[in-house]
């Protein structure tokens, strides 16, 4: 408990699509961007360290190993943390708008 609804309780008596803004982290610069031109944000801050003065994200924790999941562990996840998989998935969708509509 706590940890197969982690994101579930934290939102808890929220819904997601009630957020102004989310950031789906598959989707960073997407997102970021869509988030810039709604709010008519620059993000040119040659300042913060590892941040391009152009206003690229910069590359943090990049894995050159990957993890396999096999399908038998997706499953398991899936039935584990199903409520928080839904609420990726409600997230992913409300996301998706958000890119479409202001990009």
């Amino acid at each position: 408990d706590g940890v197969r609804d982690a994101q579930a309780r934290h939102l808890e008596g929220r819904e997601i699509e009630e957020y102004e803004f989310v950031f789906i982290t598959e989707w960073l610069e997407k997102s970021l961007r869509a988030f810039q031109n709604r709010y008519a944000f620059g993000r040119h801050d040659p300042f913060m360290r590892g941040t391009a003065a152009d206003g690229a994200l910069p590359q943090l924790n990049v894995r050159t190993a990957k993890l396999d999941v096999t399908q038998a562990m997706k499953e398991k996840i899936f039935e584990v943390a199903a409520e928080d998989v839904d609420l990726y998935v409600r997230g992913c969708h409300y996301a998706e708008r958000l890119i479409r509509d202001n990009s």
